[in-house]
């Protein structure tokens, strides 16, 4: 049980943690599902987040110090939305006009 436990972290880290010679991880972390807090845990392929889910990402980078992983993860995300690749949700757009 030990081994499968361990094999399971050594993939969840593979997916979690940057390559060498890249700045950002292939998957995150984020909520999806219904309902705001009840949503379930899922790895996300970074190219599927939301404009939120990337937001709140970037928000707890720097809030535990990873200024680099930050600063790319923004910088791409900016880039996405100028290249017209990135969009609102339907939900993200209904929560920005209010």
């Amino acid at each position: 049980m030990a081994q499968i436990k361990e094999a399971i972290k050594r993939s969840l880290d593979d997916f979690l943690t940057p390559q060498p010679g890249e700045a950002l991880p292939r998957c995150y972390v984020a909520k999806r599902g219904r309902g705001g807090r009840g949503g379930a845990l899922a790895l996300v392929p970074r190219d599927k987040l939301t404009i939120t889910e990337r937001g709140v990402h970037v928000r707890r980078l720097r809030k535990h110090g990873e200024t680099d992983e930050a600063t790319a993860l923004e910088t791409e995300t900016i880039g996405l939305i100028m290249e017209g690749m990135l969009r609102l949700t339907p939900k993200e757009e209904a929560l920005s006009s209010d």
